[in-house]
């Protein structure tokens, strides 16, 4: 994904929404820095008074756990003062030497507030916050169309499965499908199809997806493809090199695949190339069309792909769906707690 740097607290106020992907309300963001880099974004709902301190020590253990020194934050109210012990709990915290923090920007009805009058240019009634498309940072993303969803639940909508009324015909290609595994042929040709631009996922025949959901029923293969398409530093251990060679291939349009085996990265000059917001973008498009009660393990592998490029709501809500869909879906667990705790896995 594109680094994204920050210049001043109202301006992350406004790009804020852009790196959640979602509009939030009645929300405390805390955005880790990284020097001028944001890091972990983390948000939490406005809690009572009495779960103040929980809430924000649990935020704030998070983001040290990252090694970040400062954060930013941002609190998004609808009710005047809503999150003023929320904020206070914060200002103990900073004021201790557990964490950094610049000065706080309250946000309500489409104005800035600063509570401490610590921030430049703050006016007794508010600021109105500047137009997106001249925030740095925010600006290239409006240009190329992107735009926050109005709510966390449109977002959750985004990971939605069966709402596609493809997916019933899925759903009978899947029933007379084996039990187990279909083959390495089968499943490098439905992700090939599927990791390339050049055909819109709606277009995608029945079949391909079907292939898709029986592929990941090899954890051999699925694990290979995570590692794939969210590469580390180091080696995963455990998986065979000759696995890893037929996912990268099946991911030879993802641009940064190339780090999981050293081979040439993906065909950014083609058409068909993605980055990784294009790929989630695609795989939630594919999750549309494919049966609840079999969508845990393609959602997990949106969790991932989201958690590891920095998108933690997406990541969030995609895991939430996977394990409506699957409780027992064991990766699915592990990475929701990973997501609850806030712990990164790292990018290459």
């Amino acid at each position: 994904m594109e680094t994204v740097r920050a210049r001043t607290p109202v301006d992350i106020a406004v790009m804020a929404p852009y790196l959640l992907g979602f509009h939030p309300e009645d929300s405390l963001v805390l955005l880790a820095l990284d020097g001028r880099r944001v890091g972990l974004i983390q948000r939490c709902d406005i809690v009572p008074d009495e779960h103040a301190e929980r809430a924000v020590r649990q935020m704030v253990g998070q983001v040290v756990q990252t090694r970040a020194r400062a954060v930013v934050a941002i609190a998004y109210e609808t009710r005047p003062g809503a999150s003023a012990r929320m904020r206070a709990v914060l200002a103990g915290l900073v004021d201790r030497g557990v964490i950094g923090c610049s000065p706080v920007v309250v946000v309500r009805d489409g104005r800035w507030h600063s509570p401490d009058r610590d921030v430049e240019g703050w006016e007794e009634d508010g600021v109105v916050l500047p137009e997106a498309s001249r925030v740095p940072g925010v600006a290239g993303l409006v240009a190329h169309g992107r735009a926050p969803l109005r709510t966390r639940s449109d977002l959750a909508e985004q990971v939605a499965p069966g709402t596609h009324p493809g997916s019933a015909l899925v759903e009978t290609l899947l029933a007379h499908r084996p039990t187990g595994p279909r083959g390495r042929a089968a499943a490098t040709a439905a992700w090939t199809a599927v990791l390339r631009a050049r055909e819109p996922v709606d277009d995608l025949d029945d079949d391909v997806v079907a292939d898709l959901v029986v592929s990941l029923r090899d954890r051999a293969w699925r694990d290979a493809l995570l590692a794939v398409l969210t590469p580390g530093p180091d080696a995963v251990p455990g998986i065979d090199p000759e696995d890893l060679r037929t996912a990268a291939a099946a991911a030879r349009c993802c641009s940064w695949t190339h780090e999981a085996t050293g081979s040439r990265g993906g065909e950014v000059d083609d058409p068909a190339a993605l980055d990784v917001e294009a790929l989630l973008d695609r795989l939630c498009g594919v999750v549309h069309r494919v049966p609840e009660p079999r969508s845990a393990p393609l959602l997990t592998v949106v969790g991932q792909v989201a958690w590891w490029s920095g998108s933690g709501a997406l990541a969030g809500v995609a895991l939430e769906a996977a394990l409506r869909a699957d409780p027992r879906y064991r990766l699915a667990v592990l990475l929701d707690q990973l997501v609850t705790h806030g712990i990164r896995l790292p990018a290459a």
